[in-house]
């Protein structure tokens, strides 16, 4: 994988993909421009969970991908302000 420079989104955290015991595995951000991006980070339902379903600025990486789908590396992720 390949990181681009360093970037941050806006938009809504949302649960996309649970597991076997039903635990939320994956989440995305949808963005202003309608644009739904998966999330990659550490400790997913520990850090992302808090923010479920919020107006959040996630900071990090976009990394490469070659099945066409934006997948973004969350280093930091904030409440975002009005």
């Amino acid at each position: 994988m390949r990181y681009y420079k360093h970037e941050f989104l806006t938009g809504v955290i949302s649960p996309i993909s649970w597991n076997q015991e039903k635990k939320i595995n994956g989440y995305s951000i949808f963005t202003k421009y309608e644009e739904d991006v998966l999330l990659k980070g550490k400790s997913i339902e520990k850090n992302f969970m808090k923010f479920k379903n919020k107006q959040v600025k996630v900071f990090g990486y976009f990394l490469a991908s070659t099945n066409n789908a934006r997948v973004f590396e969350v280093t930091k992720t904030s409440l975002k302000k009005k």
